[in-house]
């Protein structure tokens, strides 16, 4: 009897990722079954190997299941008992459903299978380590079997009374715990889901924006010498929907010329970070100033808020960097906003919610809107349209004062 794990291109995500499974054959039969929380890039597979490229602790994640099965299956044969796949299969089940959800401590938990998942990317394990940490101050020895309906009543109450959060963060706490929970359940480390009957209210974030008059007014500013990048790339993101680290990490050699209609046109094309998705952005002619066309092609970044030698780091010490230039950014940002007498409470995340919100209101379909700015779910796009539309409630409702 055999077992490898195998990659299942055919069920590529859309984010390009691919799901490793377990193959356990034998006898005539076969068994798969699929590693919980486990997708990786199809190239940093190694099949004969068994292994993930440059990613020592998701192999040896994938190798510990490999092990696992492959002692039953030992312990049998040595019984002189051989068994089926799926009685293998069944067997290592029913031994895990027999895991005493009071071994489970919800923060290490949390802390093992998510802050140091390097399958995941530094801001999300960053944003579990931080759970983890309001987790621990709330309750340091809840187990998962105990995270029922009444102490999620418990920590909601805890978060409004300690942390004093929005309803938006309220939801996305809520679903951390959620996929706790859920993610111990479906690896067989629970006997029983927990929080059947779990509703969590849909918040929205709150999306601030320039509008167009602002954007206009930000245009006709000239910024000092010493804010010209950042201004820059502002300008740039509000044109195109851009996210700071692809602002920091695009290249010329990202851009291109494309003559094909007639006269030249500026290119982007190049992979976003965060969803790993290919955009391809037609460059107007209101951004065109921004770019050095005599670079086109060069790997030099279009704007500078890395050096050189950062591009070399590994992607967590890369991350880093980008959110210390982010933050340094945010200041700078807050000054150019002074300076052009706009208001100052804008970070640079705005500039990508202006550029929806402005695309929106000049005509631009929803299909073409998300496809521009690289959403993966149509529904993350339409909440532009909701906060359009209270815009336009608001205005409406001015006319009461009459």
């Amino acid at each position: 009897m055999k077992v490898r794990a195998v990659i299942n291109k055919s069920k590529k995500d859309k984010g390009g990722l691919c799901p490793i499974k377990l193959r356990v054959s034998g006898y005539g039969t076969r068994k798969e079954i699929y590693l919980p929380g486990v997708k990786i890039d199809p190239k940093l597979w190694d099949a004969s190997k068994q292994s993930v490229k440059n990613d020592k602790m998701l192999t040896l994640r994938i190798q510990n299941q490999i092990n696992k099965y492959k002692e039953q299956i030992n312990k049998q044969e040595a019984l002189d008992s051989p068994i089926a796949p799926e009685e293998v299969h069944s067997l290592i089940q029913n031994k895990s459903s027999k895991i005493n959800g009071q071994d489970l401590n919800a923060v290490e938990y949390c802390k093992n299978h998510f802050v140091i998942d390097l399958n995941l990317s530094y801001g999300t394990r960053k944003g579990y380590s931080s759970f983890a940490k309001i987790l621990k101050e709330y309750d340091a020895k809840i187990s998962l079997d105990r995270i029922d309906l009444n102490w999620i009543a418990g920590f909601k109450e805890y978060l409004v009374k300690k942390h004093k959060i929005n309803p938006y963060t309220m939801s996305c706490r809520l679903k951390t715990v959620r996929r706790l929970v859920r993610h111990a359940y479906e690896a067989g480390k629970l006997s029983k889901y927990p929080l059947e009957g779990l509703k969590i209210a849909q918040a929205k974030a709150y999306r601030q924006f320039l509008s167009i008059t602002q954007l206009r007014q930000l245009l006709a500013y000239t910024p000092k010498l010493n804010l010209q990048n950042t201004y820059n790339a502002f300008v740039f993101s509000c044109y195109t929907g851009l996210r700071f680290g692809d602002l920091a990490t695009i290249k010329y050699s990202n851009l291109s010329i494309d003559n094909s209609s007639g006269e030249d046109e500026i290119v982007l094309f190049f992979t976003m970070g965060k969803t790993k998705r290919q955009v391809r952005i037609h460059l107007n002619k209101s951004i065109s100033n921004l770019i050095d066309r005599n670079k086109i092609a060069l790997d030099e970044p279009i704007f500078s808020f890395l050096k050189t030698t950062d591009f070399d780091l590994s992607s967590d010490k890369l991350a880093m960097k980008i959110e210390s230039a982010n933050a340094l950014a945010n200041k700078r940002l807050k000054e150019i906003m002074k300076d052009a007498d706009l208001p100052e409470g804008y970070s640079f995340h705005c500039a990508r919610h202006t550029f929806a919100c402005v695309a929106l209101q000049l005509g631009v379909d929803l299909m073409s809107l998300r496809d521009l700015i690289g959403h993966t779910d149509l529904k993350v796009t339409q909440e532009y349209l909701k906060v359009i539309d209270s815009q336009k409630k608001n205005a409406i409702e001015k006319f009461n004062s009459i």
